[in-house]
């Protein structure tokens, strides 16, 4: 049996059917099934190996985020990223149709949802935390540590501002499943988040490469140099109880609130507490430095020039400073003086 390079696989099947060696000769019929499942599983195996390939293809960058071509049917309003509570990530929702299939039982079940499991399963060990999200979420927006999503699918922006001279990029993955931004500034390319974009719940997982999405939300973090500011630490009072509150400011402009556990003997976070804080309580440390100590004494103030310790008087109730020979030391050896250089030198030359 003679068949052309360029039959289909429908000619090829009649073929096999009209062939007396294949239907009544020595081969058979089994034969012709065996033949078409094995055409069926090295065709299945290509396909997914390509899908695999593609999911894993980077394109050329661009200077503009773009989108999926599908989602030009879906309307402006729909496509608004909105902030989950936990602040990790941001999606949108959109109307899809349920897809069924009808049991041997005849009882109609849902299809199921293998992309959005995947993500699921993903985030949720990446970000630490139980994730979930509804089956009508079509974007997921993944900011870097140090980035916000902006309300716009694909766009992201560092939260301490723009660097002078700095620029974002976008490149697609896949068949536009995925698409990654970059902050580009003195030369280097940071990830600044990932836009996972899914067409409808019943997508298929092979679509999403775990790895890409793991290789790019590992990445290094970036951390501005620009529009830094001076660390402090501030004591302040409550004027209702009297409590006392540390106020610990970064070079980032990040403010954190921390109270004293004097059983537990440690600093605990709490969250910004209410305008009623008595600014006369604040013990002269308005502008205390953070810094380490050479003895590995873990928090040192600096007031007025003097490097002090931090100590919690648990029968005070209150924090006491102490100062520190190590941390008070001079930065650098002063310079001899020229009498004890030159002064002996005198008497040998009389």
């Amino acid at each position: 049996m003679f068949i052309p390079s360029n039959t289909t696989l429908d000619q090829i099947l009649r073929e096999f059917e009209n062939d007396d060696k294949l239907t009544h000769g020595t081969l058979g019929t089994p034969v012709l099934y065996a033949t078409v499942f094995i055409i069926f599983l090295v065709a299945s195996l290509i396909l997914y190996f390509l899908i695999y390939l593609q999911s894993s293809s980077f394109h050329d960058r661009s200077m503009t985020p773009k989108a999926p071509d599908w989602m030009a049917r879906v309307p402006s309003s729909a496509r608004i990223l909105h902030e989950q509570e936990h602040k990790k990530f941001s999606i949108a929702t959109k109307h899809y149709e349920p897809l069924y299939a009808q049991r041997n039982d005849r009882r109609r079940v849902e299809e199921s949802k293998p992309a959005l499991q995947k993500l699921k399963r993903i985030l949720s060990k990446m970000l630490a935390m139980e994730v979930d999200f509804p089956d009508s979420t079509f974007i997921i927006s993944i900011p870097m540590k140090n980035f916000k999503t902006e309300s716009r699918h694909g766009e992201f922006f560092p939260i301490h501002g723009m660097a002078p001279e700095s620029w974002f990029e976008y490149q697609m993955i896949g068949d536009q499943r995925m698409q990654v931004c970059y902050y580009v500034v003195d030369g280097m390319s940071f990830v600044a988040g990932l836009s996972i974009y899914i067409r409808d719940p019943y997508q298929k997982e092979i679509y999403y490469s775990e790895k890409v999405i793991y290789k790019l939300l590992n990445g290094t973090n970036y951390w501005s140099r620009y529009n830094l500011q001076e660390e402090t630490l501030t004591l302040t009072r409550r004027k209702t109880n009297n409590e006392y509150i540390l106020i610990a400011s970064n070079r980032y402009g990040d403010v954190k609130y921390f109270t004293h556990n004097g059983n537990k003997r440690q600093f605990q976070s709490i969250p910004p507490p209410p305008s009623s804080i008595n600014a006369e309580a604040r013990m002269q440390c308005q502008n205390l430095k953070i810094g380490i100590c050479e003895s590995g004494f873990q928090y040192i103030l600096e007031r007025n020039g003097k490097k002090l310790h931090a100590n919690w008087n648990k029968d005070a109730g209150k924090i006491e400073y102490s100062e520190c020979d190590f941390c008070n030391k001079p930065d650098e050896t002063p310079p001899p003086s020229y009498q004890s250089m030159f002064g002996d030198c005198s008497n040998s030359l009389l």
